[in-house]
């Protein structure tokens, strides 16, 4: 992950913790318009980082199960496909873009399949 977000981590850890639910994480992501000249793998790259971002978390809450998973494409999408299977689904919104919320945060609101916590972040 590029900017972990420990607000929105946190927030994620405590409510499967208080509700002694398993968390499934996922992290999304898209190639660059401009190739790089790196020779490392993306996916690799974004499934170390997130297993990075994870491990205090784990360590703080190592009663919660955690399944972390790293995708290519659309956030909303796939957040919008994970909300069949869950219970609460955690996104996040940066508190510099001002009072709106992102696209991503808008299209799960409006077309989640369970109850949406927005938190905001810097």
């Amino acid at each position: 992950m590029d900017h972990p977000c420990d607000e929105l981590i946190e927030y994620a850890f405590d409510a499967a913790a208080a509700r002694r639910a398993p968390l499934h994480v996922l992290h999304t992501w898209a190639m660059p318009l401009a190739p790089s000249g790196s020779a490392v793998d993306p996916e690799e790259e974004k499934t170390h980082g997130l297993a990075a971002a994870l491990t205090p978390w784990r360590n703080k809450f190592h009663d919660t199960q955690v399944t972390e998973r790293t995708v290519h494409g659309r956030a909303a999408h796939h957040l919008l496909m994970a909300s069949t299977k869950a219970s609460l689904l955690i996104v996040g919104r940066r508190i510099p873009s001002g009072a709106r919320l992102g696209p991503v945060a808008h299209s799960v609101i409006h077309h989640s399949l369970c109850p949406v916590a927005v938190v905001a972040h810097e």
